[in-house]
């Protein structure tokens, strides 16, 4: 909670619950590193996949997230191993990996400009 008499609404302090979020959402507001719009910020969805032994997933960038997600989630259900070979559009241009290999995926979205 903040104290408003410290700064400068009324004259008795008060202590006002809402006050706080009001800190909160300036300082949010204030937080812009580089000085960047926010219309310029754009958003895109990867798909990360650990592979076991490895402590780093892959980070894949794709036209449609989701039907990879989908596709590799199907992979690692099946009893029998596979070869997966993708093209990506991301610094990593062209991966491949074995499907009993998956450990784990997951879908992140970003932000970048």
């Amino acid at each position: 909670m903040v104290i408003l008499h410290e700064i400068g609404k009324l004259n008795e302090p008060q202590a006002v619950s809402c006050a706080g979020l009001v800190k909160e959402k300036i300082m949010a507001q204030q937080f812009n590193p580089q000085g960047l719009n926010p219309q310029n910020i754009k958003k895109r969805t990867s798909v990360l996949v650990f592979l076991k032994g490895s402590t780093a997933p892959l980070v894949l960038y794709v036209e449609n997230p989701q039907d990879l997600y989908t596709e590799l989630n199907q992979l690692m259900k099946s009893a029998s191993a596979v070869v997966v070979e993708k093209e990506t559009q991301g610094p990593l241009k062209k991966v491949s990996f074995i499907s009993n290999q998956i450990a784990a995926i997951a879908m992140q979205e970003e932000q970048y400009v």
